[in-house]
């Protein structure tokens, strides 16, 4: 490996270790101001730079396709985006809103097969479904009703 050229924009004209322990001292050096820079914080704090459409499209595009050596926060986004496209679906077709969603009650035949279908069709955990922010509370723990599950 031919270090000579980056060492001599270092200022040294020969690969010693003394220019090398220099090179690492300046390269360090820099590291560390550019840590203070908040600029890079979303470069160096999530697995997506972009904005919120972009990040939609790119979960949408992985959805099925994450593998053991993807980040955990990337999973979970990816069950949380797969969660709000299943709701969107079973939503239009028993003809409810969101709002209607949060209304009724917690243990209604669609409520319980809409959140029958999340823990089928998502790796999400009964906690995280019950959270959603669509109002997806169902009785935990409990067998729902019978002719309740899709």
């Amino acid at each position: 490996m031919r270090v000579d050229r980056l060492l001599g924009e270092h200022g040294s004209s020969e690969d010693t270790a003394e220019a090398r322990r220099v090179f690492e001292r300046r390269t360090e050096a820099r590291r560390a101001q550019e840590d203070d820079d908040p600029h890079w914080e979303p470069v160096r704090r999530g697995w997506c730079l972009g904005g919120e459409g972009f990040r939609q499209g790119l979960l949408e595009r992985i959805e099925g396709k994450l593998g053991e050596h993807h980040a955990g926060q990337l999973r979970a986004e990816s069950a949380a985006a797969k969660a709000e496209r299943i709701i969107g679906e079973e939503l239009q077709r028993v003809g409810w809103t969101r709002a209607d969603l949060e209304k009724r009650k917690r243990i209604a035949p669609e409520k319980l097969k809409l959140a029958a279908r999340l823990r089928r069709e998502t790796t999400l955990t009964i906690n995280r479904i019950t959270a959603l922010p669509s109002g997806c509370t169902w009785a935990v723990g409990r067998a729902p009703p019978p002719g309740c599950i899709a």
